[in-house]
């Protein structure tokens, strides 16, 4: 039986060379036939770009075959599924994919679904736990706020801006990264959240997985990444 990867990322390169052509995918087919691995990565080009449905049913399905609990597959199937407007069963396929393998573009998928199907309300909850779990992912974020469509209303103040770089200084996080990065995922969080403009509440939320990573090691302070912002958060937004 073959193996696949569970992220729903999988095989970026063999979805570059479909990406936005048809020729390559026979021969990809050719040598790999039978391959669960090949038949998702093409089956998910040509779903997110919209291009023979038919096809790309036949491609998953025989995926599915192979490897029936397979995040990255239970994704495609829950996008297609959506894509051809059959968004009950679009929603179970994207929730089993989620318990076999979460990952942050399952979690837009199925935001998507739960817009379509006017819960809009379960869609914010669930793009704006998937931005805090990965703010520095530009893909998610573009199309969070694309689908929200309230980026471009959202404003960022003097005291937001203030207060992100009081919190990269008091962190010693380096140059201007960090602080561009907690500005924009905190504006899209205000976007999901419906809010007029970034405040407290959205700056607090990404400030984690925001900073964490970029911390220096400091010899003098043994204190964890996720520790450290915690105590400037405190320091710079109050309890």
């Amino acid at each position: 039986m073959s193996k696949t990867n569970t992220n729903p990322k999988a095989a970026p390169d063999l979805r570059a060379k479909v990406r936005g052509e048809d020729r390559p995918r026979l021969p990809l087919l050719a040598e790999r036939p039978g391959d669960a691995h090949v038949q998702n990565a093409l089956g998910y080009t040509l779903v997110d770009h919209g291009k023979n449905l038919p096809e790309a049913r036949g491609l998953i399905t025989a995926a599915l075959a192979q490897s029936p609990d397979n995040a990255a597959t239970l994704d495609t199937m829950g996008l297609l599924l959506y894509r051809e407007g059959k968004y009950t069963e679009a929603l179970d396929y994207l929730k089993r994919a989620n318990e076999s393998g979460a990952d942050p573009e399952i979690d837009l998928h199925i935001g998507e679904v739960q817009w379509a199907m006017g819960d809009q309300a379960g869609a914010r909850k669930t793009w704006a736990a998937a931005l805090e779990a990965a703010p520095d992912n530009e893909k998610l974020r573009k199309r969070i706020v694309a689908a929200r469509e309230r980026l471009a209303g959202v404003q960022v103040g003097d005291a937001a801006l203030e207060r992100a770089a009081q919190l990269c200084m008091g962190l010693g996080t380096d140059g201007l990264r960090g602080e561009l990065t907690v500005i924009r995922a905190a504006r899209a969080l205000a976007a999901l959240d419906g809010t007029p403009a970034v405040g407290d509440s959205q700056i607090r939320r990404v400030a984690k997985p925001a900073l964490r990573h970029r911390l220096r090691r400091d010899p003098l302070d043994e204190t964890d990444a996720s520790a450290r912002v915690d105590r400037a958060v405190q320091e710079v937004l109050g309890t």
